[in-house]
């Protein structure tokens, strides 16, 4: 397995890139600002959308390949209420938080340790967030570990403590196109899970569940919540034989088909435009009005936090 480091000048510090590429045919690109993938190549082809300009990351607002917290999705009016008390988490989103407000942990700069192993590379990114730094409270440690192994898995891990009752509500927000070319869409790939679906109003904000739900099919626009009957989803191209199984222990996640692009220029040189890549965001569900949800992303304080998210990157004969 192989590594190689780059850092790039920004400031006066740097955005440091690592790459990992193991024998199988896999190779992860991650940089240190917002503990992010920024390339992920799978088979001789990219997976994932990234930047073709590294700056191009800095205060970006679709959040490509970038770790979303300390809360993801939207939280209404941005105002929640824990032991009585009343916070008001800063707004990014018109009136809400959204995928943790202002000072996000995209928008951070993470420290780096690299371990490797006979059969698997870990890249571990730390930070720490003082008391109301970023208007959510307790002094938190939060750690993001990513492991390529030789298989062809991935795995990201979440940890995090804090000194107070706070919210935590960690993820990946990485935008996956499996057709080896992003000159074409992602309505043709399909999403097996089971679960339910919930609602949002005009705004976006999650009201209620509406539906059960088994397979799902991009072809139209798509950016809400859905419990989990069970943490095995499967992202298909039939018409690229390309998959990817995910297993994680969030309760659910948002599917976000990318319907909000910036228009930047990606490694492709083509631009992010609508429907070129769907995210799936593992999570608990989005805080909505009166505070609805906020029990499953509360935090009590001293007490550990640990999320996974495990990708396995498979090549069939035929997925038809």
């Amino acid at each position: 397995m192989k590594i190689s480091k780059e850092l790039i000048p920004y400031k006066k510090i740097y955005i440091e890139k690592i790459t990992l590429e193991n024998n199988s045919g896999c190779k992860l690109s991650l940089i240190n600002y917002g503990a992010r993938v920024v390339q992920l190549n799978v088979h001789k082809q990219d997976i994932v959308l990234g930047y073709s300009n590294i700056y191009d990351y800095i205060r970006d607002n679709c959040y490509l390949g970038a770790t979303l917290g300390p809360t993801s999705g939207r939280i209404h009016t941005g105002i929640v209420i824990l032991n009585k008390k009343k916070f008001h988490l800063s707004k990014n989103d018109n009136k809400n938080n959204l995928h943790g407000g202002k000072n996000n942990f995209s928008f951070k700069f993470w420290k780096s340790k690299i371990k490797k192993n006979l059969n698997k590379i870990e890249v571990i990114y730390k930070i720490k967030i003082k008391n109301l730094e970023d208007s959510y409270p307790g002094d938190r440690k939060i750690q993001v570990v990513y492991t390529l192994y030789e298989n062809n898995k991935l795995l990201i891990k979440y940890k995090g403590i804090s000194s107070r009752n706070t919210l935590m509500n960690i993820t990946n927000h990485m935008y996956f196109n499996l057709n080896n070319d992003f000159n074409k869409t992602i309505t043709n790939h399909k999403i097996r899970l089971k679960g339910q679906l919930y609602t949002n109003d005009n705004n976006h904000i999650i009201i209620k569940k509406s539906e059960n739900i088994e397979n799902l099919k991009l072809y139209s626009n798509f950016n809400n919540y859905i419990k989990l009957n069970c943490n095995k989803v499967e992202l298909s191209n039939t018409d690229n034989n390309l998959k990817i199984n995910i297993k994680s222990n969030h309760i659910g996640l948002v599917v976000y088909t990318g319907d909000y692009p910036n228009y930047k220029t990606l490694l492709s040189n083509k631009e992010f435009s609508k429907k070129m890549g769907v995210a799936l965001e593992f999570q608990s569900p989005p805080i909505g009005e009166n505070n609805l949800n906020l029990i499953q992303s509360k935090l009590n304080k001293n007490k550990f936090y640990e999320k996974y998210i495990q990708y396995e990157f498979i090549k069939c004969d035929n997925l038809n």
